[in-house]
């Protein structure tokens, strides 16, 4: 006769401490949270200047040796999976290979006593990651898919990005090289706040005062719209960005 899973009722084969559908939702956790690994790690990490407490311990400069987590919920995830990856990964596999790695040994994990805590556990780290990354402040354009040309919305500092439609890895620097040539080369135009707005989903820091003063300075040119409101060039904001001067109205 077969037993009831602990976690949702339904019926297990013999020797499983799980059924099989909370085997497929550990595998979905699994994937997913060795996905966000290392955003987890720079959203936690992540820093500008330090503070009081890691220039107490004796770190010097921006980039403090032991930095103080930014966000200690994203810092206890990372930790959490850090530790269930590296006990069930060997040492120096690449992240990939490590991800079908856990993947494949979700059946017999399913036969562990544990299973059934290792499962609610990891369905919950899993739900709170992504409520940390489904906020769109955090995240930006990276471009698109170079498989299916689907946008792909990541963290600042990610390096890879994986197709949420195709599934397709992509490197990042390619991605954001390409947005930036198509920006530069498209022509578009629009005020000073919906060039800010779309440039800042771009990845870029620059606000609609900032480009204004630019302007007035003499250093952008700017045009009467159809309604009777300035517009500006996204190419040019992008070229006085990337000279870094002159400075800014805040």
């Amino acid at each position: 006769m077969a037993s009831e899973c602990p976690n949702d009722g339904a019926a297990m084969a013999d020797g499983e401490r799980i059924c099989k559908d909370c085997q497929r939702v550990l595998a979905a956790d699994l994937g997913y949270m060795c996905d966000r690994m290392d955003d987890l790690y720079q959203v936690a990490t992540r820093q500008a200047r330090p503070g009081p407490k890691q220039l107490a311990k004796g770190s010097i400069g921006p980039r403090a040796t032991n930095p103080d987590p930014l966000r200690e919920d994203a810092w206890g995830y990372y930790q959490y999976f850090r530790q269930f990856y590296t006990a069930l990964v060997p040492a120096g596999t690449p992240r990939q290979t490590g991800r079908s790695l856990l993947l494949e040994g979700v059946p017999s994990l399913a036969r562990n006593r544990s299973a059934p805590a290792i499962q609610k556990q990891m369905r919950q780290a899993a739900d709170s990651v992504k409520r940390i990354f489904d906020w769109e402040s955090e995240k930006r354009r990276g471009g698109w898919c170079q498989a299916c040309s689907a946008i792909l919305w990541v963290l600042d500092k990610s390096q890879y990005a994986i197709c949420p439609q195709c599934g397709q890895l992509n490197d990042l620097a390619e991605t954001r090289k390409t947005q930036r040539d198509w920006l530069m080369d498209s022509y578009q135009e629009g005020t000073s706040g919906e060039i800010a707005q779309l440039l800042t989903q771009c990845g870029y820091k620059v606000s609609a005062r900032t480009i204004r003063y630019w302007a007035q300075k003499g250093y952008i040119s700017r045009q009467e719209g159809s309604q009777g409101l300035d517009v500006y060039r996204v190419g040019d904001i992008i070229a006085m960005i990337e000279k870094d001067t002159p400075a800014s109205a805040a």
